[in-house]
């Protein structure tokens, strides 16, 4: 991973281990705005863990939603435990024409129908679920796009199946979803995988060219008159002013100062290496090319071509 285009944002203070985010950098991506995504798990309503834990979950999930939403588009997917059955995510007709609204309210346009085979009820988290959605102007996936457009179970119990796994995405970012789908259910779980497919893909516009890389390490001869010639430019004036000059500067605790010396003091010791001990100078083998680069023909050619030159 590219450390300035991926950014892991796990929620801080929190006490229970139930959602992260990650996020996908706007112009890495080719994105309007950039895109926060939430892997969630929901304990069952009622479920002895809420007594381990001093915070509500979907408290948490709620304050970071809104503090993302601000930031960029939102994507959030696990195991809510939430039955919606037929319940709108939107404003059903929403319109401010006729309503005396702040001229700034913004009108829920959306207005794309979702079906399900778990129609029969919802539950407490369903109805919270689509308050959410209607508050935060998200859109849940299932049974409404390409590849699960009956809204298919994704939870598989002894009581009965039902739909309780969601990809829910921001209504801006709705146009850029291809498909999502609903797996097969798998040895490993009574839940069934989703998928998602979105318009998402890296920006072929690089933003910078610039790539921080190391040099390699300098390689040096070293035989038996390498020690005494090494002790002797060391002890030389010039090399013991720049070394009383390191160890008088004043460098800070932070990584910044703590690389800063190790630069200085490298430099100390390239130069003074360098003017007593033979570098070492590593040459590519001939066959290496022959054997890994060139087919036989080839190689033919560029020794006959190597050979006019020389004439």
């Amino acid at each position: 991973m590219e450390k300035q285009h991926y950014t892991f944002d796990l929620s801080q203070g929190v006490d229970i281990p139930h959602h992260n985010w990650l996020k996908l950098d706007r112009h890495y991506f080719n994105l309007e705005k950039d895109l926060y995504i939430a892997n969630v798990y929901l304990p069952p309503s009622g479920s002895s863990i809420f007594r381990w834990y001093n915070v509500d979950a979907c408290d948490m999930l709620e304050l970071d939603i809104a503090r993302y939403s601000k930031l960029g588009n939102i994507v959030v997917c696990g195991d809510l435990n939430a039955r919606v059955g037929n319940l709108d995510d939107f404003v059903i007709n929403d319109d401010k024409g006729h309503i005396p609204v702040p001229k700034t309210y913004d009108v829920d346009s959306f207005s794309v129908k979702r079906h399900t085979q778990d129609s029969l009820c919802y539950n407490e988290y369903g109805r919270w679920l689509i308050d959410l959605c209607i508050s935060a102007k998200l859109a849940i996936l299932n049974g409404r796009c390409l590849g699960d457009l009956r809204g298919i179970f994704t939870s598989h119990q002894t009581e009965g199946s039902s739909v309780v796994d969601y990809n829910i995405v921001s209504k801006d970012f709705f146009q850029r979803v291809k498909t999502f789908s609903v797996l097969s259910l798998t040895d490993f779980s009574d839940h069934c995988p989703l998928c998602l497919n979105t318009n998402v893909q890296r920006s072929l516009v690089a933003q910078s060219t610039e790539v921080n890389l190391y040099p390699l390490a300098p390689r040096y001869i070293w035989d038996e008159t390498s020690r005494d010639k090494l002790l002797y430019h060391l002890s030389l004036p010039e090399t013991n002013q720049k070394l009383i000059h390191f160890m008088s500067e004043e460098y800070s605790g932070c990584p910044g100062g703590v690389d800063s010396a190790i630069d200085d003091f490298e430099t100390v010791l390239k130069n003074t290496v360098g003017r007593c001990i033979k570098r070492k100078v590593i040459k590519p083998k001939g066959r290496f090319y022959k054997r890994y680069v060139f087919d036989e023909k080839c190689y033919k050619i560029r020794t006959q071509l190597h050979y006019i030159r020389g004439h």
